[in-house]
């Protein structure tokens, strides 16, 4: 179960986890969009129409950046990026060619710049406010035909010779730092048409953006980032959108208050910053962070305007500090998505156009990014949605319901762009990922504001519950049989499984008030047991994280047991010691080419009473050794990596079900006839019985969908939707009998 591995193997396996398990879509092979950073050609001939028109707020803001852009500067990095991406937008706003001369000319400076040293500590933030500013600038002059191309190409090399190493050094640092470096590597590696550098850059906003924007729906331990725990956020009160900045400590900036308007205004600017890039490369960065985002720019402009912390943080005084940093993501989710941003377009209309500051990478964004000039939110509403609606979670191949709201005339979306449809979609549940839905009404001939609903597919394992105990004796029992609720060793953690019959397998649990039974099926045509530790040779790894929070190092909640083939009653645990082994049982019996394992663990052993929909971490491994000289290959169901042994982050998840399970005879035979047909169900089918019965329909996921009495005659109708179902019958004497019916359509 151990590994002793190599740093250099560890951050290999990170690399390909970046790579790899991360479901964001990536930029593929030259699809690069010029102009294509912070800036795209509508929106620059958006802007530049409004300048000519004489329009405010455009034309006041855009007099603010002609200033800068003939500043000659005071000599330092930061004038010459300012300098230089504000001679970039005149020269595209008026076509005016001394600044673009002037702009190419601070880029040319730059061919010589050899980086930053060290490549750490306060350079890595350098690094990224430079960037931030070069980089845009270098993109808007990319297709200016005065700059020579091997000018250009001088400037591309010197990005990747100077900039690479200090943008690609994870700041270990408060998360503003990682975000800035982020967004300068996305700028940058669209001027350099850099497609390894940019999907580098949306990996490592993937993993920054749970870790500084909460969500109460995230992982405990997404929050925990190099030197950034839970506790360094020194919050009072965890609400969405609270940013791991907003009650950092010593933030008296400008004034009294929290750092909520200084350092999380520059991390919030980096953050939309790196996606209004990546949209303009055609990644939606902005869809899969939605509720995230949102509730950030929502929470924060609503401390600014009130002057209070909303009882986030024990200082209930925010700070004095405003940016100009909130244009980029209102527009995109109310101009662009049509969403309501009620205290973003206050703070928006009270304070920031009116005056605001820009400073580093928060650049003029009034100017460049008040794209629609319209109201503060809708003429029509959004649709209401009912508690609990706007983000739903099913688990894998559950049977969804309809998506619901209230309003006139709905029209639903299954994406952020394209035609509504007046039916609500029914979410898909065959793929683990979060989907997100929209849907508007329209009024008196008026289409308004989408709501959205995110849909939460989990891929979790259920684990039903029984009333008759199966026999642990390594036999597959008709119990087993009747439980639907399979998973597989499906992931290659370690190298190298050649086919099913090499190793391979499917894992079941159940559980009642007093264990947790496990049964695993391993096909494998070579054992052996011949190690001094029984996990490198064939067996079975069972983890278990009773509180779910599924943290980076094991706590007193966390379990590992390893399950040896052919090694007697010997249970061994990880970590060695402090894992108690008291009361657990289990057989390991051969079969053709495999074993049969079955187990039973107290819960008193586990340190929890169980209740039903309680979610467990949980995880199960197969070890393979095939010529007896050590471990050869290991499957995982959950984990991506052989890392669970010391990281019970990388468990699954799974549920205590609330169907009662049985193939007690007597049961059987002591219901009343019992009639279903036709089954398989080809839209409905009658349950028909001779004694008073109360139902309960369960989804395949253990959830009670139904419940009622009946003595007679029942219709299974269109109310259901397609899927399998477990409809269990208790009698008034509390006999029980389950039936498993599948409706088709």
């Amino acid at each position: 179960m151990k590994n002793k591995i190599t740093i250099q193997t560890k951050v290999i396996a990170l690399l390909i986890m970046l790579f790899v398990c991360f479901d964001i879509a990536v930029l593929s092979a030259q699809t690069f969009v010029h102009p294509g950073a912070m800036n795209n050609q509508k929106d620059l001939d958006f802007v530049k129409a409004k300048i000519a028109a004489k329009e405010q707020p455009w034309l006041g803001k855009y007099n603010t950046v002609r200033g800068i852009a003939t500043w000659n500067g005071d000599g330092s990095e930061k004038a010459d990026g300012q300098i230089a991406y504000a001679c970039a937008l005149v020269w595209h706003y008026t076509g005016e060619v001394q600044f673009a001369t002037k702009a190419i000319g601070i880029l040319n400076k730059w061919k010589t710049f050899n980086g930053y040293n060290p490549v750490s500590g306060q350079n890595l933030l350098v690094g990224g406010w430079i960037g931030s500013l070069l980089g845009p600038a270098a993109e808007l002059m990319r297709g200016y035909s005065g700059w020579a191309a091997n000018d250009r190409a001088d400037v591309i090399a010197m990005f990747k010779r100077a900039f690479y190493p200090v943008l690609n050094t994870m700041s270990t640092w408060n998360g503003n730092v990682d975000l800035t470096q982020i967004e300068a590597m996305l700028s940058i590696a669209v001027f350099c048409e850099d497609q390894v550098e940019f999907n580098l850059g949306i990996q490592r906003l993937k993993l920054r953006n749970p870790a500084y924007f909460y969500m109460s729906t995230d992982p405990a331990n997404s929050r925990n980032y190099a030197t950034i725990t839970t506790q360094s956020w020194n919050a009072a009160n965890f609400v969405n959108g609270l940013t791991q900045e907003t009650c950092r400590t010593g933030g008296n900036y400008n004034g009294n208050g929290n750092d909520n308007g200084h350092h999380a205004q520059y991390a919030l600017c980096a953050a939309l910053h790196a996606a209004e890039i990546a949209w303009n490369q055609g990644v939606d960065v902005y869809g899969e962070n939605q509720d995230r985002y949102i509730a950030a720019l929502e929470l924060l402009s609503k401390q600014l305007t009130t002057g209070t912390m909303q009882n986030t943080c024990a200082d209930n005084i925010t700070t004095k500090d405003l940016f100009n940093t909130f244009e980029v993501g209102f527009n995109h989710y109310h101009n662009r998505m049509k969403l309501d941003l009620p205290n973003t377009w206050s703070l928006l209309t009270t304070r920031v156009r009116i005056a605001s500051d820009s400073d580093w990478n928060i650049f003029h964004e009034t100017l460049t990014h008040d794209l629609d000039g319209s109201g503060p939110a809708c003429d029509v509403a959004a649709p209401s949605l009912t508690a609990g609606q706007s983000s739903i979670s099913y688990a894998l191949g559950d049977v969804a319901s309809k998506l619901t709201a209230t309003g006139t005339n709905l029209l639903w979306y299954t994406s952020q762009q394209g035609v509504g449809s007046a039916v609500a979609p029914t979410p898909s549940t065959s793929v683990a990922g979060a989907t997100t839905y929209y849907v508007s009404q329209t009024v008196n001939g008026v289409e308004g504001c989408k709501a959205s609903i995110v849909v939460n597919v989990l891929n979790i394992f259920m684990i039903p519950r029984t009333t008759v105990a199966p026999v642990i004796d390594g036999t597959i029992e008709a119990l087993w049989d009747d439980n639907t609720y399979s998973q597989s060793f499906t992931k290659e953690i370690q190298p190298a499984i050649t086919n099913a019959a090499d190793l391979s397998g499917t894992f079941k649990a159940y559980w009642d008030n007093t264990y947790l039974y496990v049964l695993g099926d391993v096909n494998d045509d070579s054992k052996f047991n011949d190690s001094p530790e029984s996990y490198f040779d064939d067996g079975i790894e069972l983890y278990i994280d009773i509180n779910n929070d599924k943290a980076a190092t094991y706590a007193a909640n966390d379990v590992a047991y390893n399950f040896g083939w052919n090694n007697g009653v010997i249970v061994g645990t990880t970590p060695a010691t402090g894992r108690s082994t008291t009361g657990i049982t289990y057989a390991v019996v051969d079969k053709p080419n495999g074993y049969v394992f079955e187990a039973r663990i107290p819960w008193a052993t586990l340190q929890v009473t169980p209740v039903v929909s309680q979610l467990v971490g949980f995880d199960f491994h197969v070890n393979d050794d095939d010529n007896g000289t050590g471990r050869d290959g290991k499957l995982s169901w959950a984990a991506a990596t052989d890392d669970a042994w010391q990281n019970p982050a990388m468990f699954g998840t799974a549920k205590l079900g609330d169907i009662i399970l049985s193939t007690s005879a007597q049961h059987i035979n002591e219901m009343s006839k019992i009639q279903v047909y036709p089954n398989p169900s080809n839209g409905f089918f009658n349950i028909t019985t001779m004694e008073a019965v109360t139902v309960k329909v369960f989804d395949n996921v253990g959830r009670l969908v139904n419940e009622f009495n009946m003595n007679g005659s029942y219709n299974f109708g269109s109310d259901y939707a397609t899927g399998l179902y477990h409809v269990q019958l208790i009698n008034n004497d509390g006999v029980v009998k389950t039936l498993k019916i599948v409706k088709e359509f």
